[in-house]
């Protein structure tokens, strides 16, 4: 069976980033569209260009056939992706407040997420082509986004980050050397799968955290299943 389907492209947003330079919750709202916008010019191209591509048989493996005359590659079901970087970061400095601290920096991560969502349905219905939103996946553009913004706006990101932390949280998730209820920070990082919807967002959970609370693995299970909206789980040493 052939599953002709993927993301053909990504880009990263570093939301950090928009914060410092609005400095508002509004404006930031308003950069934030305007860089998805440019974002979907940048997809949109890359895009024009495989296409012609896979036509003029300079892809010569995505180019040829399968059985029945099927396309090995199909472009036409590959989705674009928007990435997002830093929201625990963002949420920080335009409220003072980690996204796990209280309910008015935790609502303003989710109406930054809804936002995100929203305009990528926007772009999706103008271009006529499918967006999904979802995790960064590489360490490397948490690090460089960290690492740049230092440079450029130093009196903004340092206050906000801790010393050992070496890169922003990626997409949604809260800082990782958090003190919260394991059960807490499944059901909320869910309520942001919730809003994703067909997007991806892994959570991590630690089994050493789950074997020094004595947690039961099944049980653990069975409460994520049930009571959580969490798409994808990681288990890690």
């Amino acid at each position: 069976m052939l599953f002709n389907l993927g993301t053909l492209q990504n880009i990263s947003l570093n939301l950090p980033i928009y914060a410092y330079i609005s400095k508002d919750q509004d404006k930031f709202m308003e950069i934030l569209n305007d860089k998805m916008n440019i974002c979907a010019l940048i997809l949109n191209k890359k895009y024009t260009i495989i296409k012609k591509r896979l036509k003029s048989k300079h892809l010569p493996l995505c180019s040829s056939l399968f059985k029945d005359n099927e396309s090995i590659f199909n472009i036409n079901k590959q989705n674009l992706a928007f990435n997002y970087v830093g929201l625990n970061e963002t949420v920080k400095f335009l409220t003072n407040h980690e996204l796990h601290e209280n309910s008015n920096a935790f609502n303003l991560g989710k109406k930054i997420v809804r936002e995100i969502v929203k305009i990528s349905k926007e772009i999706a219905q103008k271009d006529s082509k499918q967006y999904v939103i979802q995790e960064n996946f590489s360490r490397k553009v948490l690090e460089k986004f960290r690492r740049l913004d230092l440079k450029h706006f130093p009196s903004a990101t340092k206050p906000i980050l801790k010393e050992n932390n070496s890169y922003y949280s990626n997409s949604s998730h809260f800082r990782k050397d958090i003190q919260i209820d394991v059960f807490e920070r499944i059901r909320k990082q869910g309520e942001f799968q919730k809003i994703m919807k067909n997007g991806r967002n892994i959570e991590e959970i630690l089994l050493k955290e789950i074997k020094n609370k004595n947690i039961d693995l099944a049980e653990l299970m069975r409460i994520i299943c049930e009571s959580s909206d969490i798409a994808c789980l990681k288990f890690s040493s």
